[in-house]
């Protein structure tokens, strides 16, 4: 059996603040940009992309920049284009904690 580099990442994405947890465990390509993950977080829990929405790893934050960078939206902060990182720039190990907002 020969060794083959990773292609792929499971996520448990988890709701904070409901009891009992909901949550869904998902496989998606290492190649994804944060763009598409946002696209399957929304399909898996079967919402429908209404909300503005933003991932927040460490200090950074990542988003659709025409809608976070917006002026008339209100925010203070400026996020980083979401679809300028992939997964695979994280690494494998330690893996750092994604916090996906809406």
């Amino acid at each position: 059996m020969t060794y083959r580099q990773l292609n792929a990442a499971q996520l448990r994405v988890t709701i904070t603040d409901i009891e009992p947890p909901i949550w869904r465990q998902l496989v998606v390509p290492l190649t994804w940009d944060l763009g598409m993950l946002h696209q399957v977080i929304q399909a898996a829990f079967n919402w429908w992309n209404y909300h503005m929405h933003e991932f927040r790893i460490g200090p950074l934050r990542f988003g659709p920049v025409a809608e976070t960078n917006d002026p008339s939206a209100g925010l203070d902060e400026m996020s980083l284009d979401e679809t300028s990182v992939r997964l695979l720039n994280f690494g494998q190990r330690p893996v750092p904690a994604f916090h996906y907002n809406l």
